[in-house]
């Protein structure tokens, strides 16, 4: 990959036009430079088996699989936070690729990231990375509690 991954991931998803606006390259996988806290809920609960709580009060959304956490999505002086489980090497890289992304707050700073809601992150990649953290959660279960299809 020429120019290192920080490059090729920042001139495949947008293009600067000018200082008034920003336009995203036709991909897919990324189809919305907007962030929206509903979206991401939705997403988080349309993962299988997975449900949404409220341990640490109505502010912050908790969401589980076969009760283990695998994201948090909380909001913060009008700003939004999710927090997904990666893994190691996952995390360095997504950390070195977005600023809005730092290791996990008040979680294992080794297997979680905190993403600001900034709209930095392609909806795209939320929700990759929400499928990932939920699978590696998936993962870590007795084999007779994972969601058939998980390996």
């Amino acid at each position: 990959m020429q120019g290192g991954p920080r490059q090729t991931a920042q001139s495949i998803w947008y293009q600067r036009l000018d200082a008034a606006s920003c336009q995203k390259l036709t991909f897919d996988y990324y189809r919305s430079l907007a962030v929206d806290f509903t979206l991401v809920r939705e997403y988080c609960l349309a993962q299988p088996v997975s449900r949404e709580d409220f341990p640490f009060g109505p502010d912050v959304y908790v969401y589980k699989t076969q009760n283990k956490l695998f994201a948090i999505l909380a909001e913060k002086d009008g700003v939004a936070y999710l927090s997904l489980k990666a893994t190691p090497a996952d995390a360095l890289m997504l950390r070195q690729l977005f600023s809005a992304i730092k290791p996990g707050y008040h979680l294992n700073k080794t297997h979680w990231n905190t993403i600001t809601l900034d709209g930095s992150v392609p909806n795209g990649e939320l929700q990759r990375q929400i499928e990932q953290s939920w699978r590696l959660v998936q993962r870590g279960l007795p084999k007779k509690l994972r969601f058939p299809g998980v390996d």
